[in-house]
């Protein structure tokens, strides 16, 4: 019996795929429990329920404002159990998953305050929910450990663009956006942490795809993304969701919208430059033209078995854009029904694996 519980309870700690993180070797550090006030970007999660059934532990991303109340930013099925969470439920630190399970009321830095809906069946935006902070609790300023103190204001995404993030797992880890408006469908949305036996896959739209697959692992959900500079760096994305290869993260912008929310941090006026980012922006026209020929072939092509993901990419071989398609595996179905070009567009895929919530 023991042995299956230490079994189930691994299941439940890792709810993605396992990764080795890109810089150095400080996941560790973000899974202990912080001197109060703690910092954001550390181990984190919904410490009601059942200790063994309701273990979800991932990251507390960030800090925003509501209201003139200061609230943890990170994900639905983190903060409040995959819709099963009540406004109100403690939120700890570290998460339960790096404390047996077990959890004191000393650990309780926040309280569930609101969270956005996972919509089954249908199609979702954010994966997102926010904990008020308790007195004393937590950092005031939005330091997240091992980046700092966030910028204010959000960028908006572009194809190249270098980011990276601090989460529980793979602690500080450095990628590049690889496609932007991506449909996708996310599997392990469950009613208990770790039963998975029939796992909702649930559809998201507008996303952010990131590279390379040692972006991010199981634990890592809620980790704010933001741009790769030394000081003050804007947001871009929640991270929420991964494959084999590719990291998903929902815009910022959209995430603060659904709970009328700014972020915590300093205000700098940066100006964006793309190839400073280490990246190239899209050409507005060219975009628009993706943009709209994936929009008409986007239900069809998801219906394809095996394809798990759609968006916009660059070409590595021409440097154009390209709808870039994601693939649990790929399979004679795949190669017979996807074309090569598509509108004079082309088409490359990339094996995903199945995309998992962290």
């Amino acid at each position: 019996m023991k042995g299956f519980v230490s079994a189930f309870l691994a299941g439940c700690m890792l709810v993605g795929m396992s990764f080795v993180p890109t810089w150095g070797d400080d996941g560790p550090d973000h899974q202990v429990p912080e001197v109060r006030p703690i910092p954001l970007g550390v181990s984190g999660g919904n410490a009601a329920g059942l200790p063994t059934l309701s273990c979800y532990t991932g990251t507390l991303g960030a800090l925003v404002n509501v209201g003139g109340e200061l609230h943890i930013l990170s994900n639905n099925h983190i903060l409040a159990r995959c819709n099963w969470g009540r406004i109100g439920n403690p939120i700890s630190q570290p998460g339960k998953v790096d404390t047996d399970c077990v959890v004191s009321r000393g650990e309780f830095v926040a309280d569930l305050s609101d969270f956005e809906p996972i919509n089954l069946p249908g199609e979702n935006v954010v994966d997102a929910a926010l904990a008020r902070i308790r007195p004393g609790q937590v950092r005031e300023d939005g330091f997240i450990l091992d980046i700092g103190v966030p910028n204010v204001t959000p960028v908006t995404a572009f194809i190249g663009q270098e980011v990276k993030k601090s989460g529980r797992t793979t602690g500080l880890t450095a990628g590049e956006v690889s496609a932007i408006n991506v449909a996708v469908d996310v599997e392990r949305y469950c009613p208990v942490c770790g039963l998975c036996l029939q796992p909702n896959t649930v559809r998201f739209v507008g996303q952010i795809a990131f590279t390379p697959g040692t972006f991010s692992a199981g634990g890592d959900s809620g980790s704010l993304i933001v741009e790769n500079v030394a000081t003050a760096p804007r947001p871009v994305a929640l991270l929420f969701a991964a494959g084999s290869g590719v990291t998903i993260g929902s815009p910022v912008g959209p995430v603060l919208e659904a709970f009328g929310a700014t972020m915590v941090g300093v205000a700098t006026d940066q100006a964006v430059d793309a190839n400073a980012a280490g990246g190239t922006a899209a050409d507005e026209q060219a975009l628009a033209t993706a943009l709209t020929i994936q929009a008409r072939h986007q239900d069809t092509i998801m219906q394809i078995p095996g394809v798990v993901g759609l968006g916009i990419g660059r070409s590595d071989v021409t440097g154009r854009l390209v709808l870039r398609v994601f693939l649990a595996a790929e399979t004679g179905e795949v190669r017979q029904r996807l074309p090569a070009v598509l509108e004079g567009m082309g088409i490359e895929t990339v094996i995903s694996g199945p995309v998992r919530a962290q």
